[in-house]
């Protein structure tokens, strides 16, 4: 490879594409050979830095090509390009802060202004966000990228190991009938779940199919998909006047005549096609024009298998026919039709060692047997079918080009070869500003120019197709009836409708926000560093902030919203932000000010957000015990302060100092801790674990006896047990604080508050579990004072990770203030996940032995579960450990090393490395300034955890406090300080927490269909903290105001949490239109919200509701709690 660039410059490019930080740039040079250096060669420069894993080889071809940018988009670093299409790219990627590798598929801006590109790259989008299913490739996540000054559309997809079905046959010929057959079961079983959902592929050929390394069919690319129930506008591809799309040699008759018009039934016929090239290794109509092969498809049946493969038998050639029909009243009636029949095909003639061999197969076959009686179409008769061969499906050498699906001209008019036609129909791709042109699709390089994991084994994601986390009720599948026209409404080429996006139920009323002509467009954005929220931007040098932006709304009225409000903001920003409403709601106000964010000030909004200040007026000081509760994921404890202040964890009634959050319900009582546990590995559908992982939904994860229970309810029954122990100790009490992740948000704290209610205690306030360990600490451990005051100022650094969470807190020590200075978090990472890594060690050296995966039997996996925890605890004291388990009959004994162990869970690790990265980051903070490291939770024991902070800080790591103690003792200390008790009182701490997620409302682009997020109180400000609005009424007398309200997401919301709807009602009548109406959004220091909201010249204070997404209400909180008293849960 030749340098276009000198050495000098290629160094610069390299430290301003942020690929590396500054420091390791500098390192890798001075580690240079001199004569490397003297040489000037930036192609030699650029190998070495392949070679040391520091970039990637496309990485290093960009920088060797001068180009800075196009190496992140938001929140993903991009690792290479893994093919390009007629209007799209997909590069391979990994999530910044999880390290997880995806797909990603980018719309260059040069494509965006076609209208039916930018129409057709949405409508994929939304019209696979219904789809939830093994057999379809998933999404998630979509969004765009600013950085450049203009919108970057893409979506994040699963990054699949594995070949298509067309890559099979090309490199290994035609597959053996049992193969095959499977393959198109699982096919149609995807199929049958997008049938149910409404959506016709229009394009399933081999070449769409991928099969991953474990042997599963995914289905990739939606780009042509039909929505069987959209009435609005033109169909998509009638924007561009085509008339017919898909794959000539798999296109059902009825598609190519007008693939505007057809239902899910043209799938089975390209499903039925593509079983043919499985089986024949050519596709049916081979070696003529494109024009005669549809004219085939048309009019002639397809060529006689045995013609090609003689020992094909009768009974599957009966299949291809039903299938393929020329008719679709004469095909299988539904994809679930089909894959039964497909099904009881390799029931009857595949032979046992097949069986043998795919035994989850067979499982999901005899369960179709049960759960399904198809539509017969005609009988089927039953034939033995060759022996299996191996088909090699997960070992790859290159990555080829995304292939863009052929549209072509109506039939008449179809004269050129295939090739021609191809040629003219697959466009040149412009590179959209911040992924410059890119002259050559790349080729996946060896192991050695990948950064780990290795990404050089796995196969190419040809244009993936994302599913969305809900999954709604299935439909009927439409018979033979021709469907609807479809398209997207006539005014706007986009389809806004459903939001993609994972923030919980639909939102109700959405804000449409429309720039003014007047306004300038803003180019340069100053960078944000913000992984999880913001997207990343390329050059800070040329990027400045922006201070002045000017926006209107306009409000639009949809059928059953009867009135809306503009938002508008004040002081340098001017914005309206349209809400529309469902007919409940029967007002909106237009918001005039968004963005005054101030901390609280005046004394009664101090007492009005302190706990204490709730204790009631005869409550004397000392009366009441000071106790703490850390109600963890994986185990629970209970700490409480003696008279003298001094905090003690008080033992369970089996004698423990830890209690696990485990609970089994009984036929006609409920078991909560050790005993739960044992029961788990027998009856594990009656046994609840890790709910804390589920606060804030609407319901655990999973049914209990048949029966979904919320959340709350599972934590309240553990909190009984918690208070029960503790009572046999202190006799009874009833006031508490409880704590919580840093990183919990606000419905979760709700939810924690709604448990301890439940639970028959008085929850005198919530604590973020680092802030409880870091006051332990303080108070404990040498540098607290008798009085309370720290001897010389501290900046701790906590890392807290327990069995289920995990959180980083900085906190500066300083006197007699705690002040938090910056949180990270994440709720879905914890030591179950270092276990689950062992389960599937274990669980793929016993399947590798004896062809079983213990993981599919529910019992067996909780006794795995259990092994894989015990060894993680052994190897945090040794260099191995032996695990034995026995399942069906058979023993497993194996070895499991430290080194080994560490290496199949060192992206875990990473990932709480990157969360304190983030967090140091946001509060400006670097490693010299931490004085100390101190470890909480459990899993914080391993001693990898202890090793990389080490290294990272160039500190020694405390851990003179139990990390399974500190929180539930910090916790004590704090609620002995709301009591004023045990001598708390005389050291006048105080404790000043920061809010883990932004705080703000969610409005909708017109333009795009995608959502905007209005930040009316940042994370990390320091609480109490009060964000303020000004609405004014639009009409006369209006009644209402309401406002949406959501916490943490990006700039898009993406993975917002949708708090619900906060509405002011009751206003005075007559109002005049444009009364200004004050709202006030108040966080507590605990990180609950409340609204106020007031009118000008009036003084009165109205507390506005907050009609929540999820959570349990008033009501249903008196009904559960008289059923957990009554016992009668289930």
């Amino acid at each position: 490879m030749s340098a276009p660039i000198p050495l000098n410059q290629f160094f610069d490019v390299a430290n301003r594409s942020r690929l590396v930080p500054p420091k390791k740039l500098e390192d890798f040079k001075s580690g240079l050979p001199p004569e490397l250096l003297d040489s000037g060669s930036a192609d030699a420069v650029a190998e070495a830095m392949v070679r040391q894993r520091i970039v990637t080889r496309w990485q290093a071809d960009q920088l060797l090509l001068g180009k800075h940018r196009g190496f992140f988009l938001g929140k993903y670093r991009v690792l290479k390009l893994l093919g390009r299409g007629g209007m799209s790219r997909v590069f391979l990627a990994q999530h910044e802060l999880m390290g997880q590798q995806c797909a990603i598929k980018v719309m260059p801006a040069s494509e965006m202004g076609v209208s039916s590109n930018l129409a057709r790259f949405m409508r994929e989008v939304q019209a696979v966000a219904s789809l939830n299913h093994p057999n379809i490739v998933r999404a998630h996540d979509f969004d765009t990228d600013e950085s450049t000054g203009s919108p970057v559309y893409y979506f994040v997809m699963e990054y699949v190991v594995g070949k298509s079905l067309q890559q099979i046959v090309d490199d290994k010929g035609r597959i053996n009938a049992s193969d095959a057959v499977d393959y198109m079961r699982q096919a149609a079983n995807g199929l049958h779940h997008a049938h149910e959902n409404e959506l016709v592929h229009r394009d399933i050929k081999p070449g769409n199919l991928l099969v991953n390394k474990h042997g599963v069919v995914k289905i990739l690319d939606l780009g042509l998909v039909r929505t069987l129930n959209d009435e609005n506008g033109e169909p998509l591809t009638k924007l561009n006047d085509d008339n017919m799309l898909g794959t000539v040699d798999y296109l059902a008759p009825e598609q190519a005549r007008d693939s505007h018009n057809i239902d899910h039934r043209a799938d089975l016929y390209s499903l039925g096609c593509t079983l043919y090239f499985l089986l024949a290794g050519d596709a049916p109509f081979g070696g003529v024009s494109p024009a005669q092969r549809l004219k085939q498809h048309q009019n002639n049946p397809l060529p006689r298998l045995a013609e090609k493969r003689p020992e094909i038998p009768a009974s599957l050639q009966e299949i291809v026919d039903n299938l393929t029909a020329k008719s679709p009243d004469r095909r299988y009636a539904s994809a679930r039709d089909a894959a039964y029949f497909l099904g009881e095909w390799l029931l009857a003639n595949a032979d046992p060692a097949w069986h043998a061999g795919h035994a989850a197969s067979i499982t999901q076959i005899l369960k179709a047997r049960e759960k399904h009686t198809p539509t017969p179409v005609s009988p089927s008769s039953s034939a033995a079918a060759p022996s299996p061969a191996v088909v090699e499906s997960h070992t790859f050498e290159e990555v080829e080009d995304i292939e863009e699906v052929q549209d072509f001209e109506p039939i008449e008019e179809v004269e050129e070869s295939a090739a021609e036609a191809v040629e003219e129909v697959v466009e040149e791709v412009e590179e959209l500003e911040d992924f410059e042109e890119i002259e050559e699709i790349e080729e996946v390089e060896a192991a050695a120019d990948l950064q780990p994991p290795p990404i050089d084994q796995v196969g190419p994601v040809a244009e993936a197709i994302p599913a969305a986390p809900r999954n709604p009720a299935p439909r009927a599948v439409p018979a033979a009836a021709p469907p609807r026209a479809i398209g997207p409404p006539p005014a706007v080429a986009v389809p806004v409708e459903p939001p993609i996006d994972q923030v919980g139920p639909p939102v109700e009323e959405v804000a449409e926000i429309e720039e003014v002509a007047e306004i300038e467009e803003v180019a340069e954005i100053e960078e944000v560093a913000e992984i999880e929220e913001v997207a990343e931007i390329e050059e800070v040098a040329e990027i400045e902030e922006v201070a002045e932006i000017e926006e209107v709304a306009e409000i639009e009225e949809v059928a059953e919203i009867e009135e809306v409000a503009e938002i508008e903001e004040v002081a340098e920003i001017e914005e309206v932000a349209e809400i529309e409403e469902v007919a409940e709601i029967e007002e909106v106000a237009e918001i005039e000010e968004v963005a005054e964010i101030e901390e609280v000030a005046e004394a009664e909004e101090q007492a009005a957000s302190d706990p204490a200040s709730t204790l009631t007026e005869d409550t004397e000081v000392g009366s009441t015990l000071a106790v703490g509760i850390d109600l963890g994921t994986t185990y629970s404890v209970v700490a409480h302060l003696d008279t003298e202040g001094r905090p003690w964890t008080l033992l369970n009634s089996e004698g423990d100092l830890t209690t696990p959050s485990v609970v089994f319900f009984d036929k006609s009582h409920v078991v909560v801790g050790k005993e739960a546990v044992k029961a788990a590995e027998f009856e594990p559908e009656l046994t609840a674990q890790f709910a804390k992982r589920d606060m804030g939904e609407r319901e655990f994860h999973k049914a209990i006896g048949e029966k979904h229970l919320p959340p709350e309810v599972i934590q309240a029954l553990i909190l009984k047990k918690l208070k029960s122990d503790a009572e046999l100790k202190l006799g009874p009490f009833r006031k508490v604080v409880i704590t919580v992740p840093a990183y919990f948000n606000e419905p979760r704290r709700k939810a924690t508050q709604d448990a301890g209610r439940l639970a028959g205690l008085d929850v005198l306030d919530i604590i973020n579990e680092p802030t409880a360990a870091a006051i332990s600490y303080g108070v404990q451990k040498g540098f607290i004072d008798q009085t309370g005051i720290a001897t010389q100022a501290e900046t701790v650094l906590v890392y807290d990770l327990g069995g289920g969470t995990f959180d980083v807190t900085i906190m500066r020590i300083e006197g007699q203030e705690y002040t938090t200075i910056g949180t990270a978090g994440d709720v879905q990472l914890g030591g179950i996940d270092w276990d689950e890594r062992v389960v599937d060690f274990v669980s793929e050296a016993f399947q590798d032995k004896f062809d079983v995966d213990p993981r599919q039997d529910p019992c067996a996996l909780q006794t795995l579960l259990g092994e894989a925890r015990d060894a993680k605890h052994t190897l945090s004291a040794r260099e191995s450990t032996t695990i034995m388990f026995a399942h069906e009959g058979q023993r497993l004994r194996t070895e499991l090393t430290r080194a080994e162990f560490e290496e199949r869970t060192g992206d875990l690790l990473d990932r709480t490395m990157l969360t304190i990265s983030k967090a140091m980051r946001e509060a400006n903070i670097a490693w010299t300034e931490i004085s100390r490291l101190l470890l909480v939770g459990g899993s914080s024991r391993m001693p990898m955890v202890k090793e990389a902070l080490e290294s990272a800080s160039g500190l020694q790591v405390d851990r003179s406090l139990s990390p399974d103690e500190a929180v539930a003792q910090g916790a004590a200390i704090f609620a002995g300080l709301l009591l004023r008790q045990g001598g708390i009182a005389e050291r006048g701490m105080a404790v000043t927490n920061v809010n883990s997620h932004d705080l703000g409302v969610l409005a909708t682009d017109p333009k795009t269909g995608l959502k905007r997020r209005k930040v009316l109180i940042p994370r990390n400000t320091s609480l109490p903290a009060t964000g303020k609005a000004r609405f004014v009424t639009q009409h006369d007398n209006q009644r209402k105001v309401v406002v949406n309200v959501i916490e943490g997401g990006d700039a898009s919301g993406n993975h917002a949490t949708e708090i619900g709807r906060c509405v002011v009602s009751q206003l005075p009548p007559n109002l005049p239109a444009r009364t200004p109406v004050f709202v006030r959004f108040q966080y507590a220091d605990n990180g609950r919200l409340t609204v106020e909201a007031n009118l000008e010249g009036v003084n009165r204070k109205e507390r506005m509701t907050i009609e929540r997404a999820s959570g349990l209400d008033d009501d249903q909180i008196r009904s559960w709690e008289k059923r957990i008293n009554d016992g009668a849960l289930l």
